[in-house]
């Protein structure tokens, strides 16, 4: 029996904003460069973070990024053409191979693993650009949940697990320092108004049954009132290697104790390990890529 017949790896996506998009930064321990590097082999690991957007702009990306579970009725398809008569003359159709005949493998790759982290930039006071209304906020998040777990969703997904992540809290000095090298003036965020983005996040998880990560939290237990920040964070934003790893561990622990099924230590390698062959295998029996 073949041991690897050509089937995708499954995946895992991570999706938010620039506190996403910059977890590939290994210079700074990317806490998705370091969920890539668990899972190697195994899952892919697809970063889907978008610098600067926040809940109302990706949720219009959210749509274009998931497949569209085909036993759903999409009422935006257009429907079949009406069928030919049966006295009418048809059109001989040119012999195409066929599934069986195909050479590649069909199964479609899964997603396994969803994580959601969002609400640094929603939480920009109003009326700057990238403000998002609390409610709003919540209402967007509760969407891209619901998308994925509701049975009537054109995005139901039930082999997909899906972790929250809070915001982590604003360090408001070095924040403000970095918005001065920028050219601006004063502060368009603050704690304790990004505070409540967080706790809608946590409402959501508990809502819909969703492990959350309380990032801010997690950060703001460990730093004093307006100092210690960049212990985390490098701009009072975004994290730096030790918010990296912070974040990282605790997604990891999320993991193994909401879906143990997915903890990289128990999961064995797609392609085999090499040590696993003895040398005389026909490899073009033994697998396909």
């Amino acid at each position: 029996m073949a041991l690897y017949s050509g089937q995708l790896y499954d995946t895992i996506v991570c999706f938010g904003d620039s506190l996403t998009q910059h977890g590939w930064d290994v210079t700074k321990h990317g806490w998705v460069a370091q969920l890539s590097q668990a899972y190697l082999r195994r899952l892919d690991v697809v970063n889907r973070g978008f610098s600067g957007f926040n809940s109302k702009w990706v949720r219009v990306l959210f749509d274009q990024l998931l497949p569209v579970n085909p036993a759903i009725n999409d009422p935006n398809k257009p429907q079949d053409a009406p069928k030919t008569p049966a006295n009418e003359p048809q059109e001989a159709e040119p012999d195409m191979p066929s599934v069986a005949d195909s050479t590649c493998s069909t199964r479609r790759s899964k997603l396994r693993l969803f994580t959601i982290l969002l609400g640094a930039n929603d939480a920009q006071l109003s009326p700057l650009k990238q403000h998002v209304p609390l409610d709003e906020f919540q209402a967007n998040i509760e969407y891209f949940v619901r998308s994925l777990t509701s049975p009537t969703s054109q995005f139901y997904s039930p082999d997909t697990r899906i972790i929250l992540i809070t915001p982590p809290p604003v360090g408001e000095k070095l924040w403000k320092e970095r918005l001065a090298n920028d050219g601006i003036d004063g502060l368009d965020r603050r704690n304790d108004n990004t505070k409540k983005y967080a706790d809608a996040v946590k409402a959501v998880g508990e809502r819909f049954s969703v492990p959350c990560i309380d990032l801010w939290t997690a950060i703001e237990d460990k730093v004093s009132e307006y100092g210690g920040y960049d212990t985390y964070s490098w701009d009072g934003v975004h994290l730096n290697a030790n918010g990296n790893d912070l974040l990282f561990g605790l997604l990891m622990a999320a993991i193994r104790e909401n879906f143990p099924e997915l903890d990289p230590d128990s999961m064995p390698f797609v392609v085999p390990d090499h040590r696993s062959f003895t040398g005389s295998e026909d490899f073009g029996q033994l697998f396909r890529l």
